[in-house]
């Protein structure tokens, strides 16, 4: 029926007034507060030497380093970037505390210019995608795949009518 919806559903309207408040607040800095410039997720890994090669072989990741050392003499960290993020690995082994499973579960949500060219990028890395590019009503088309150890990973784009029509509809 026209002009109802589910409660708690975001429509094109509450879209569009969340992030008009996000983007009238990020305006508003003080002049002398510290501006935070990026950010990285920091997912703990059974491996990080084989969470960093998975990123790099199925999604396109560069290793900017594997480092040895705090612990034992196994690899126990690691970086990989890509058009500039990074996503960090850490092994449950650390500070000389054996995690047999992380403690928290989580998800990454990456934005990118062109959500269907990059599932077709990964298609032919033959990574096994949960489920493909889809409209959302939130104005994004996403999708998602999970990692090797779990971590859910979705990637999306805004999607061109509603952003810039306006409508909602697509």
């Amino acid at each position: 029926m026209p002009g109802t919806h589910n409660p708690g559903e975001l429509t094109s309207e509450s879209w569009r007034f969340h992030s008009y408040l996000r983007f009238t607040f990020c305006k508003k800095e003080k002049m002398n507060q510290t501006r935070f410039t990026t950010s990285a997720p920091m997912l703990v890994t059974k491996s990080v030497k084989r969470s960093a090669e998975f990123y790099r072989d199925s999604l396109g990741f560069e290793i900017d380093f594997i480092y040895e050392g705090f612990v034992s003499n196994q690899p126990n960290y690691a970086v990989v970037r890509r058009d500039g993020l990074e996503v960090h690995f850490e092994s449950y082994e650390h500070d000389n505390v054996k995690d047999p499973e992380p403690r928290v579960k989580c998800g990454v949500y990456f934005m990118v210019d062109d959500v269907d060219a990059f599932h077709e990028e990964l298609i032919g890395r033959h990574v096994a995608v949960n489920y493909p590019p889809t409209n959302q009503s939130y104005g994004i088309r996403d999708f998602k795949i999970f990692d090797l150890d779990g971590y859910q990973l979705l990637f999306g784009s805004p999607i061109a009518s509603v952003a810039e029509s306006g409508s909602g509809e697509y």
